[in-house]
């Protein structure tokens, strides 16, 4: 079987590419594994800001959907308060009507 050194040497070297062989499998079995976990993670990474982005882009629209009601609720206002300041300034225009002195009794 073994004839001389080199045939031993042949024998030692294929056992090492063999060993070789099956550590690079493994290798290669457990990186493509950690990026299938990766590409997994990014998925749902991906998920939620679309879900993050939708959210904000509903509270944008309540917010200018509140916005243009405030603005018609801040005309209301100042239009209230505009008539209550010329009310007042009515009232405070008209001539006091003199009450009747009523002379006391002694």
């Amino acid at each position: 079987m073994l004839e001389n050194s080199k045939d031993l040497l042949y024998i030692v070297l294929s056992f090492c590419i063999l060993w070789l062989t099956i550590f690079l499998c493994w290798f290669i079995y457990y990186a493509v594994s950690i990026l299938r976990h990766a590409n997994t993670m990014i998925d749902d990474l991906r998920e939620r800001l679309r879900g993050v982005e939708e959210a904000m882009h509903a509270i944008k629209d309540k917010f200018e959907h509140a916005s243009s009601n405030f603005v018609f609720v801040s005309e209301g206002i100042v239009k209230l308060i505009q008539y209550f300041v010329s009310h007042r300034k009515e009232v405070e225009e008209e001539p006091e009507i003199p009450s009747p002195v009523k002379k006391r009794k002694k």
